[in-house]
């Protein structure tokens, strides 16, 4: 009995070891095959175009930036410099004397030296004292420089011409030294000049108004011809230009 209840105490010499359990790892899910689809040929078409497109906007930029590249004149503001208003012209014959003539219809101006006589259908303005001489033509007796203003007949500049002075156009001498052109003096009025080769400093003119009442022979006389006493170009040129300054002022007033 006692050897009964001692074995039935005694402890198993190796007890019993329980079986683990082995982990294993769960199995991966299997991904699904992804198939692709194959381009189509205009996909590659349409892809070439847009690289041709990209290729020649980068080219077109390269050269827009190369051209501006260069350094650009700067252009030159020019500044306006200020300038003074000119100053007008003094008028020489503003303190002239005027003379108006009711026969003949017109009014000159001219300056103290000059006298003025006139006469039945004459006026001349002078410089000096009128001679005692006789008398071969209306203006001989003045001495120069004069303008003489004889009224004359004619419904224009060139008929009072070609009714007088211009017939001796038919001459052959005279054809040779006259020159006869129609013109307009002061502007406005129709005339007739004649000039003389041999005379420089000696003009002629046919003027008439704008109505044709009134026609007037014009000679403007800058030297008498002296032989003992001629004058210098200089003189003869300086009394031709007052003499023109005078008709410069000449107006009808019918």
């Amino acid at each position: 009995m006692d050897d009964q209840n001692s074995q039935s105490n005694a402890l198993p010499a190796n007890p019993p070891v329980a079986d683990t359990p082995i982990q294993t790892p769960p199995a991966s899910p299997v991904q699904p095959e992804i198939i692709t689809p194959h381009k189509s040929f205009f996909s590659g078409k349409l892809l070439l175009l847009i690289i041709a497109i990209l290729i020649l906007i980068f080219a077109g930029g390269g050269a827009y930036l190369a051209l501006n590249s260069k350094t650009k004149p700067v252009p030159t503001v020019s500044q306006a410099v200020p300038t003074s208003a000119p100053t007008p012209t003094p008028d020489p014959t503003a303190s002239w004397k005027t003379y108006t003539n009711a026969d003949l219809g017109f009014s000159i101006k001219h300056p103290d030296s000059i006298n003025v006589d006139e006469a039945e259908g004459i006026v001349v303005l002078f410089q000096g004292e009128k001679k005692k001489l006789p008398v071969e033509s209306p203006i001989d007796p003045y001495p120069a420089p004069n303008i003489g203003f004889l009224k004359r007949s004619g419904s224009s500049a060139r008929n009072a011409c070609d009714l007088e002075l211009c017939l001796n156009l038919s001459n052959p001498v005279a054809s040779k030294t006259m020159k006869i052109i129609d013109i307009k003096i002061n502007s406005n009025i129709d005339a007739v000049k004649i000039t003389y080769s041999n005379s420089p400093y000696s003009v002629e003119y046919y003027i008439a108004n704008a109505s044709g009442s009134k026609a007037i022979r014009v000679g403007l006389t800058t030297d008498i011809r002296d032989p003992k006493n001629p004058l210098s170009e200089i003189e003869l040129k300086s009394r031709f230009e007052l003499l023109n300054q005078i008709l410069s002022t000449f107006k009808f007033t019918q």
